[in-house]
């Protein structure tokens, strides 16, 4: 139920993890499927162990995301509700953002974290292989490619050099170029969809300056407008 949740919801849904129904549809709305399948609360453990110092919260969180990785395979049965590609875009950067926390708050294990790295790199290629010029004004096509870029960085010491990046950097210019107006709103004209391409291209941003790596001026300028 956080303020900014794109599909937000303010009752509570227990899943108990010896009953697990993956592609659970809450009141008949597919939209609450997105939304739990892109784990941004997950967030919100890892803050929870950083306020508490109670490791329940970091427990659960890796138990959470090795048993969504071991029960949600990409199969024609899951894509419509854990692999579309705006929802595995929007999980992996999730993911990579817990990695980075857990790293910061030394209490990352090594070996579940190179279980989510597997996991990251069937997910990006699934986000890469699908991205189109032809949607390139859709913030669908925005938040993949920025999180591709993410994720490159994040996985690759070499990444500006990787074709899969170059090509992500190059599609993202156009997105900014079609989908952000003079006045900085992005066309669709949704502050819900503004607030989520802002957040990625922040994201973009933040890794690329961590990286030494140049960020191109179109996305710098895109997001002064639309701050």
């Amino acid at each position: 139920d956080n303020e900014w949740d794109m599909e937000r919801s303010h009752e509570p849904i227990n899943l108990p993890k010896m009953d697990r129904e993956w592609n659970y549809v809450h009141n008949s709305d597919l939209e609450w499927s997105y939304m739990f399948h892109r784990h941004t609360f997950l967030n919100d453990l890892w803050a929870a162990y950083a306020l508490t110092d109670d490791f329940k919260y970091i427990a659960y969180l890796m138990d959470f995301i090795d048993l969504w990785i071991l029960e949600n395979p990409h199969t024609e049965a899951n894509h419509p509700f854990s692999w579309r590609t705006i929802d595995t875009a929007i999980r992996m950067n999730n993911w990579i953002r817990i990695i980075d926390a857990l790293r910061v708050m030394e209490v990352l294990d090594t070996q579940w974290a190179n279980r989510l790295c597997v996991s990251l790199d069937e997910q990006a290629k699934h986000v890469s292989d699908n991205l189109s010029i032809i949607r390139a004004q859709s913030n669908w096509v925005a938040i993949e490619t920025s999180s591709v870029i993410v994720y490159e960085i994040f996985r690759y010491h070499d990444a500006s050099k990787r074709s899969t990046y170059k090509n992500a950097v190059s599609l993202l210019q156009l997105c900014m170029k079609l989908q952000i107006n003079r006045d900085g709103l992005q066309w669709e004209q949704s502050f819900m969809y503004h607030h989520e391409v802002l957040l990625v291209l922040l994201q973009a941003l933040w890794i690329q300056k961590q990286n030494g790596l140049k960020s191109h001026s179109l996305f710098l300028e895109s997001a002064e407008l639309m701050t």
